[in-house]
């Protein structure tokens, strides 16, 4: 059965994507690997700030100094290393990406869509208990 979706664009590579209500968990990249280079690119600028701060610096500096304090210091390059004893070379796998001849379909799970999308998140819905009394106000007037 077709599910209803969300239309978006990827915050990095800005295509436009569609995502089923299942596989939506408030996503704002693409099913390309955008979250991962977003992610990497988050790091990366987070460790910089890092260095650049008081702490980072001599932190910095003391690990540089146990460094250069090993003995081990070498002139001369040494052998390359033995190459490993396996028959075959292992050869990554890659998520095989899945065609779909359907123009509404999610770009996660390539589940079929129906072709009128949401453009906005799923409202969770809040029930609260409605007061009989207000409770900042006392239940009785007291007079003295």
């Amino acid at each position: 059965m077709d599910t209803p979706g969300r239309l978006y664009r990827c915050a990095l590579c800005r295509k436009e994507v569609l995502i089923c209500t299942a596989c939506d968990h408030g996503n704002r990249y693409c099913a390309d690997g955008c979250a991962e280079q977003a992610r990497a690119h988050s790091l990366k600028q987070s460790q910089k700030r890092y260095q650049q701060s008081f702490k980072g610096r001599i932190k910095h500096a003391a690990r540089q100094r146990a460094y250069r304090s090993k003995a081990n210091k070498v002139t001369h390059q040494g052998f390359p290393p033995s190459p490993p004893d396996d028959l075959l070379v292992p050869i990554p796998t890659v998520k095989p990406k899945i065609a779909s001849h359907e123009p509404y379909h999610c770009h996660f799970c390539n589940r079929s869509l129906v072709k009128f999308m949401r453009n906005g998140y799923l409202r969770r819905r809040i029930r609260r208990p409605h007061p009989l009394f207000d409770r900042r106000k006392p239940h009785y007037e007291h007079h003295p």
